[in-house]
């Protein structure tokens, strides 16, 4: 992958996370800035070096979306039918971030030493 093609689509997954995160908050039985902000803010600070694909950014993803995976399966077991389809929604999205974070990286990985020749 050369340095012109970047990849849009971890930006495009975190975005749409956020949108996810602001549905189930909002449209909760309780909303709650607090809980909006600890659900969004990680995933804010980390959007400048994941428009940038930097390797650094791309490897904290991975810690992050762990924790946004397991709030989609706490959701998964709520009584409201719309927190059941947005946990399976955020399930969804965390592995298509991980997974195209994990390909990223690998891809950064392998052609980081022959930048250098």
């Amino acid at each position: 992958m050369n340095a012109s093609a970047k990849p849009r689509l971890v930006p495009v997954l975190a975005l749409s996370l956020l949108v996810i995160f602001s549905l189930s908050v909002w449209l909760g039985p309780s909303p709650s800035m607090g809980m909006w902000l600890m659900l969004v803010l990680p995933l804010v600070m980390l959007l400048p070096g994941l428009r940038e694909n930097k390797p650094r950014s791309l490897q904290w993803l991975g810690f992050v979306v762990l924790f946004y995976f397991t709030t989609g399966v706490l959701q998964i077991f709520s009584d409201s039918t719309l927190q059941k389809v947005l946990g399976m929604l955020t399930i969804i999205c965390c592995f298509s971030l991980f997974l195209t974070a994990i390909v990223i990286l690998r891809r950064l990985r392998t052609t980081a030493p022959n930048q250098g020749k």
